[in-house]
């Protein structure tokens, strides 16, 4: 009987593994939707920073919906979301598509660094500070080209 209630548990176990893969799965689907649906591609550009007294270029990564002008009197303006401390830019989407933002309108979300995808340019000893993030996004909008 002991192996029994063991093997049950064994299986509850399993079961409960394979519950949480699968709504992993799918939360992920969702954001990929979401992100699709905002009509926002993953792209990403190289930064060219000073930190720590040295220059270094890294990649950055964001999502984009390029603007379309319908003629040339359209302006094209920009606009730049900046995720939370705490969440990825994949996260911003829905965010978006619930603007009901223009077509004339660029959208950048700007992946922070350390997050996302970005996290590959972490060598694990050096925590941005607030100025580092400030260089990082002023880097970021002369690269992608927002305002221009």
């Amino acid at each position: 009987l002991v192996i029994i209630s063991g093997t049950v548990i064994f299986f509850k176990q399993r079961l409960f593994v394979a519950f949480a893969d699968i709504a992993q799965l799918l939360a992920k689907l969702a954001i990929h939707l979401n992100v699709v649906h905002a009509g926002l591609v993953p792209k990403s550009v190289e930064l060219r920073l000073f930190n720590n007294g040295r220059n270094e270029v890294v990649r950055a990564h964001y999502l984009e919906r390029d603007a379309s002008s319908h003629s040339k009197e359209d302006k094209l303006q920009d606009i730049l979301i900046v995720p939370g401390f705490t969440a990825e830019a994949t996260l911003m989407a829905e965010l978006v598509s619930s603007m009901n933002l223009p077509p004339e309108i660029r959208v950048c979300i700007m992946e922070l660094p350390l997050h996302g995808k970005n996290v590959i340019n972490f060598d694990g000893t050096n925590f941005p500070n607030p100025q580092d993030i400030l260089d990082y996004t002023f880097a970021f909008v002369e690269a992608v080209g927002l305002g221009k």
